[in-house]
């Protein structure tokens, strides 16, 4: 399955100047295609309840819902799919655990494709841009980064990802990506719908 998206929010309680529920429905209002829920720091219990919680939203808006990292709480908050870093579980894996109808998201940091995109419905390139939402993301990339990558696997999506506002979404869609993932420009708004707004304009193409 091919995804359509153009703007996706990675939703991080750790950034949001809001509720993050209340994040997530203004965002799906302004026009996100796709949710992404990022929790590093909680319990296995909470993980799901918040997960559950999201979930209740999207299914309401008819928007997917992704779970970052975490196939097992993918599974059991009955997620649209995983998406996952280069040191979680393999693709392989995540696909023969949530089925052949689950999306299934890769991070790259580089030109090197992963064996796994081969089973994989789209990557994550970045950080295009230099970021503070997440610590160990490294220098930027740039913009080359996403023609390079979809050299490489010209059959995959690419999702550009990191430092990415509406300043310089539009560059990264001319740069070749069909999808924009952010955290801070959405989360950190005092007016997250307006922000998904704004973002969503940068994204007709």
């Amino acid at each position: 399955m091919r995804p359509n998206w153009r703007l996706c929010l990675v939703a991080d309680p750790a950034c949001c100047r809001l509720p993050l529920l209340d994040v997530v429905a203004q965002a799906i209002e302004g026009g996100v295609d796709v949710v992404q829920l990022r929790m590093k720091r909680t319990t296995c219990r909470e993980f799901l309840l918040i997960a559950q919680k999201i979930k209740s939203i999207t299914d309401s808006f008819s928007v997917p819902f992704l779970v970052n990292d975490r196939v097992d709480i993918a599974k059991a908050a009955h997620a649209s799919g995983v998406h996952l870093g280069q040191s979680d579980l393999p693709a392989e894996c995540a696909r023969e655990i949530l089925g052949p109808d689950a999306m299934i998201g890769l991070s790259v940091h580089s030109k090197t494709i992963w064996p796994e995109s081969a089973c994989v419905n789209y990557i994550a390139v970045g950080p295009i841009f230099e970021t503070h939402s997440k610590k160990d993301a490294g220098p930027g990339l740039g913009l080359s980064a996403i023609a390079g990558v979809g050299i490489i696997a010209p059959h995959v999506p690419v999702v550009g990802i990191g430092g990415i506002n509406s300043k310089n979404a539009r560059s990264v869609m001319e740069s070749g990506a069909q999808c924009i993932a952010v955290i801070s420009a959405i989360c950190a708004s005092r007016d997250p719908r307006g922000a998904a707004r704004e973002l969503r304009k940068c994204c007709v193409m």
